[in-house]
């Protein structure tokens, strides 16, 4: 009570904040009776206290006397529809005030339970602590107040309990007011019909700059916001009408003030009820809006249809979010198509949708062909290549991407040979990670084969199983920094035939290893065939040891066709590798034609007889080969009598060592 006996004799206060108190109706009573008079005071702010319709009353007796307070805010106090009556009369004729906030929102609520608990109002009397709102009754006494003001530039209604009726008679007040720059109805309970209303009092009124209808039950009430909002302000850029319940209707009302605006180049209706039809007013606005770069439309209700409408119209847009939509590999196959030839989308969100393996690979190639498109997501599709796609997509054109973990996945030999071929021409990556896949033997020697290729990779991390190619792979990388390693030993490794495959990958592009150590590695004819290719292109390996393996004469046939261009070998052991007679005429050919093997080991095979004459035939020409190891074959004395001629009639060679030893 002392403290207003000294604001009503204060003439120096501007701004009296007793925000967060308890003050009721009597405190109200003796700071109203302090503030009539008051010369000075611009702000008085009363929210979150216990002022009932009862200290309103009193608060409107300040601003029929009171001449100089600009603001009043009265936000979450229990004032209803009676209190509002009161500070609608003083309004008719108070000519200072601007600002007037009556919002009922709760420090403590959120948004959600807010609606929930209005739209499960009881029809029951309300107790001493249960919340008070303004509903229709209390937006007429506000409206005609509006009507007759000449001052106020502001009203926050907001989390309130306006309807349809209410809306309408704001409606009528906003074809008479003209000061009114703001108004608040966030929040309430204003359907479309309240909607339409306003929208129509807003065609003729031209000083209210915003007015706030988003979170309200009629989908129109954030349309209508948002189409005045893009009419009145020509600096917006930016368009925002996520969780606004808008459908197909609404869309088209948007797009009717969109087609001529100039500003907004961004447009954002996420989780809204957008399906093909609305999609389709949108690809109309996007044929004729040039301004517009970027739409997201993220959860929406959009099919095949409406992305189809949409692709049709990609002429300037930069960035689309198409995620939680219902698209399928139909429209990935026609969105692959429209893509390889425009210019303009940057970025594209196709998560969790419908997509699957083929349609993925589509993308793939649209990937490939189109330089523009930066940016794609594919997370969340059906289709286990997808991952794949977003990955190369990466690879392409992020340059920061040195590092890349595909650990815990189950890798198809469809997905391994697209990573692979990524992985190829990748320049980017250093450190890869396959720990704890599943992954068969061709998709893993698929994706070596690919890491050979790749010059920029230096470190991998694979699973226990795989040791043998990480074995050869960390080899291989260690090479391309190590130039002082000239031999390789990778005896008794069970490499089998998927690992030389790799091995032969880096043999074909290294050039400082001159000595091969494969013994004991289960390789047969068909890792041969992998290795006999990179010696027709290797320069540098001179001796190459194949002994205890299982290469058979098919196997053979391979390194002879490769020895014939070879060059550099000069030692080749192929002891105990189960080489018949058909072997021997395929030795035969190489001693024929090579003329820098000095060493050749064939001990320990099943040449016989026959092989031996083979072999024999070719030897008398040959003027290089001086080491032959014939030992632990099938030769009989038939076959030692052709050697002995051999040795006889030779006048060729002079071989260092000839072993027939059984």
């Amino acid at each position: 009570m002392y403290s207003c006996h000294g604001l009503q004799n204060n003439n120096t206060y501007a701004k009296i904040n007793l925000q967060n108190n308890k003050i009721g109706d009597i405190g109200i009573e003796y700071l109203a009776s302090a503030l009539k008079d008051n010369k000075t005071l611009e702000t008085l702010m009363l929210g979150h206290n216990k002022i009932t319709d009862q200290g309103a009353q009193k608060v409107a007796e300040i601003l029929h006397y009171n001449t100089t307070l600009m603001t009043l805010d009265l936000r979450n106090n229990p004032i209803g529809d009676n209190g509002v009556q009161f500070l609608a009369e003083a309004l008719k004729r108070n000519a200072s005030l601007l600002t007037l906030q009556l919002s009922n929102k709760p420090a403590d609520y959120e948004h959600d339970r807010w609606f929930m608990r209005y739209y499960m109002k009881l029809t029951s009397a309300q107790s001493d602590t249960s919340p008070v709102y303004i509903t229709d009754k209390g937006a007429q006494y506000l409206a005609m107040a509006l009507i007759y003001n000449k001052a106020l530039i502001h009203l926050d209604l907001e989390y309130n309990q306006i309807e349809d009726d209410g809306a309408k008679h704001f409606a009528k007040a906003l074809r008479q007011n003209t000061t009114l720059s703001i108004l608040n109805l966030q929040k309430n309970g204003v359907d479309n019909n309240g909607a339409l209303h306003l929208y129509d009092a807003l065609q003729t009124n031209t000083t209210l700059s915003r007015i706030y209808l988003k979170n309200n039950p009629g989908a129109l009430c954030a349309i209508i916001e948002a189409m005045h909002q893009v009419e009145f302000d020509r600096t917006l850029t930016k368009l925002e009408l996520q969780n606004s319940k808008i459908g197909d209707i609404e869309v088209k009302f948007l797009v009717s003030v969109l087609r001529q605006n100039k500003t907004v180049t961004t447009l954002n209706l996420e989780n809204n009820y957008v399906g093909d039809n609305g999609a389709k007013y949108l690809a109309g606005l996007l044929m004729k809006n040039t301004v517009l770069t970027t739409l997201n439309l993220k959860g929406n209700s959009i099919r095949n249809d409406g992305a189809h409408y949409l692709c049709d119209a990609l002429l300037t847009l930069s960035t689309l979010n198409f995620q939680n939509n219902a698209i399928e590999d139909r429209e990935a196959q026609y969105l692959a198509n429209v893509l390889h030839k425009n210019t303009t989308l940057q970025g594209l969100n196709l998560q969790h949708n419908y997509i699957w393996d083929a349609g993925a690979e589509l993308i793939a190639n649209l990937i490939q062909n189109n330089p523009t498109l930066r940016k794609l997501e594919l997370k969340g599709n059906p289709g286990s290549l997808c991952f794949f796609v977003k990955v190369a997509h990466r690879l392409q054109h992020d340059k920061a991407f040195t590092t890349l973990k595909l650990d815990n996945r189950k890798i198809s030999d469809k997905e391994a040979e697209y990573f692979a071929e990524t992985l190829k021409t990748n320049n980017t990556l250093t450190e890869l990670s396959l720990q704890n896949n599943d992954i068969s033997n061709d998709a893993m020697a698929c994706i070596a084969d690919a890491i050979i290729s790749n010059t920029k990779l230096l470190r991998l991390t694979l699973n226990r199983e795989w040791r043998i190619f990480h074995l050869i792979i960390s080899t291989v990388l260690k090479l391309r920094t190590d130039k002082t390693i000239f031999i390789l030993d990778f005896r008794n490794k069970q490499i089998g035939d998927g690992g030389i495959q790799v091995l032969a990958k880096m043999l074909c592009t290294n050039t400082t290893v001159t000595t091969l150590h494969l013994e004991n590695n289960q390789i047969g004819g068909n890792g041969v065939a992998h290795l006999a290719n990179s010696l027709k292109i290797n320069k540098t390996l001179t001796i190459l040891n194949l002994q205890y393996n299982m290469i058979g004469d098919n196997g053979v046939r391979h390194l002879v066709d490769a020895l014939s261009i070879n060059t550099t070998l000069l030692q080749l052991n192929l002891r105990n590798n189960q080489i018949g007679d058909d072997g021997a005429d395929y030795l035969a050919k190489l001693i024929q034609n090579n003329r820098t093997i000095t060493t050749l080991t064939l001990g320990h095979n099943q040449i016989g007889d026959e092989g031996i004459q083979h072999l024999i035939e070719t030897l008398q020409e040959n003027k290089t080969l001086t080491h032959v190891d014939l030992s632990g074959n099938k030769i009989t004395d038939s076959g030692a009598q052709n050697i002995a001629q051999l040795l006889q009639h030779n006048t060729v060679n002079k071989y260092s060592h000839y072993s027939l030893s059984r």
